[in-house]
């Protein structure tokens, strides 16, 4: 990929990303420090990187031909991350587009701001932990999970076209959902339980769920009790993964398909 020389940062405007983001990894689920002590006294190490949200090299990752070298370069198309997530974002440049990268950006800086304003150190641990918007979606996601008995009720006395009608509501709320926030570990956790509800319903593609009646004995209905397992089992997972990052109690309900040996 070609790369201008005339579309790097500056050293000056690199020290200045850095500053701004006090020197930590914008990426909202990483927050890593980047600076820190060298075995020799008189240096310092630095895992930073000013990374361009706007790519810098022809036909790169985010790279936009209407852009002047004097734009691709400017600081407000820079965003301050530690060498592994800057790694990420160009090589999966669909997931994390411009759009997110400048929110990350914004909301990194304003984390830095409220960061330097707390006077003792509890509020500093805090503040270090998911942001509370974030804390708040997953606890509605699982609010929401929790009232949908497709999700543990027993099979066998599931209406297949009630759990059809189910499975496309919730569908619906998790595409509502993954739109309203960033490319950050919950947006992970609910591309997942997408794709889980996806196997559920190529697997049954042929079965008339309308029609389908409980019997033991019907091929097409222990294909369906199959596919409600194992949906329920990745939902499972998924569950405790959420509960156990934002520190959020599952419902007594949903606590039915948590895998207890986690």
């Amino acid at each position: 990929m070609s790369r201008k020389k005339s579309r790097d940062f500056t050293k000056k405007n690199v020290t200045t990303l850095a500053e701004r983001a006090h020197f930590l990894c914008s990426n909202p689920d990483c927050k890593k420090m980047t600076t820190g002590s060298h075995s020799n006294i008189g240096k310092s190490l630095r895992s930073g990187e000013a990374a361009h949200i706007y790519g810098a090299s022809d036909n790169g990752p985010r790279f936009n031909t209407q852009l002047k070298d004097e734009d691709i370069r400017n600081i407000k198309n820079g965003i301050w991350l530690c060498g592994d997530c800057h790694k990420i974002i160009d090589t999966d440049p669909k997931r994390y587009s411009v759009k997110n990268l400048q929110k990350w950006k914004s909301t990194h800086e304003e984390f830095v701001r409220i960061l330097r304003s707390k006077p003792n150190y509890n509020s500093l641990l805090y503040l270090l932990k998911p942001t509370y918007d974030e804390v708040q979606k997953a606890k509605d996601l699982l609010d929401f999970l929790d009232n949908r008995r497709v999700f543990y009720n027993q099979s066998d006395d599931e209406i297949p076209s009630h759990v059809l009608s189910s499975i496309q509501e919730v569908r619906k709320e998790l595409l509502r959902k993954k739109s309203q926030i960033p490319e950050t570990f919950l947006a992970d956790k609910i591309d997942k339980m997408l794709k889980g509800l996806r196997q559920f319903l190529d697997t049954l593609f042929d079965v008339d769920l309308n029609t389908l009646k409980c019997n033991s004995n019907d091929s097409d209905w222990i294909r369906f009790d199959t596919s409600i397992n194992a949906m329920r089992k990745v939902f499972g997972v998924l569950i405790f993964e959420i509960s156990k990052h934002f520190q959020i109690p599952v419902g007594s309900d949903l606590e039915k398909i948590v895998p207890v040996n986690q």
